[in-house]
């Protein structure tokens, strides 16, 4: 299964930050923020401020006549994440470098992990988007690049522009059209056990995460049906009937009854549960424990 990049909360590890090329035919890179930041991006650049995740997109100070090349990537990258970059069409210019915020000492911090996970390729991506700002987050499609996607998703912020919803989009790693079929096989056969309609039986809804606590929030603000399933790293959460009290972890291949999720994130036991899931060996969960 798909597994985003960890945070390794090492202050001392280098920063990073992901360089977007103007010529959309080279390749996105991830790199160390070091030394040579502070010559090539720092003095005199223009930095746009990026929202959802919190993220500062970096371009070369450039000389009003100077002609440089439309960055196409990066200038998606903003639109979707900058409001008022979208609604007044700016358009980014030359390579742009992607990093943090500002830290208190002045330094950049390394780019958001959720951002690291879209753009640098590592399988599939979920396109979701989430209405005023609250409640669950929905998933609208899928793909394997992430500058297509952001392209595709941009017509939902213009439809959001003409009227007064407020829209928030997002990519998330998830899972690949085999794995979602295994998991689909599993949950099937448990849903079948739960339920007596057919149509119940056969709907799987899968919404990738970004973490722990985004799992914890989607299952606290969700409006829950059989078949409702969330999925972070190689772990898949299913609830199997509507009044959300009956859950399946489903991880290599194997589906293992846990207690009711809302309680535990209520109760502030969430935390725990997933812990030992994504530690528990194949032998044990192949015993249903964990």
């Amino acid at each position: 299964m798909v597994r985003s990049i960890p945070s390794s909360g090492n202050e001392n590890e280098p920063r990073t930050g992901i360089l977007i090329p103007a010529s959309i035919h080279e390749p996105v890179q991830l790199i160390e923020v070091g030394d040579g930041y502070e010559k090539a991006w720092r003095a005199g650049a223009t930095r746009w401020a990026l929202e959802n995740p919190q993220a500062v997109l970096v371009t070369h100070a450039v000389d009003a006549m100077q002609a440089v090349e439309f960055n196409r990537r990066a200038t998606v990258l903003a639109w979707i994440h900058n409001s008022d970059m979208y609604r007044q069409r700016q358009q980014v210019g030359g390579a742009a470098l992607l990093v943090g915020p500002q830290e208190v000492d002045g330094d950049v911090s390394a780019a958001p992990e959720q951002l690291v996970n879209a753009i640098i390729p590592n399988g599939r991506l979920q396109m979701q988007f989430q209405d005023a700002q609250q409640g669950p987050w929905l998933v609208v499609g899928s793909d394997d690049d992430w500058y297509t996607a952001y392209e595709w998703m941009l017509q939902y912020l213009y439809r959001a522009s003409r009227t007064t919803l407020k829209l928030r989009v997002r990519l998330v790693p998830t899972l690949s059209q085999g794995e979602l079929e295994d998991v689909g096989g599993i949950a099937r056969s448990r849903l079948q056990q739960e339920s007596e309609n057919p149509q119940v039986q056969g709907s799987i809804r899968v919404l990738s995460c970004t973490g722990i606590d985004d799992l914890a929030q989607q299952i606290r603000d969700g409006s829950l049906l059989a078949g409702d399933g969330f999925h972070w790293r190689d772990l898949c959460l299913l609830n199997l009937v509507d009044d959300g009290e009956h859950w399946l972890a489903i991880r290599r291949g194997y589906g293992v009854p846990v207690p009711p999720l809302s309680g535990l994130v209520e109760e502030g036991q969430f935390t725990e549960l997933i812990t030992r899931l994504l530690s528990a060996t194949r032998r044990k969960l192949r015993a249903g424990r964990y």
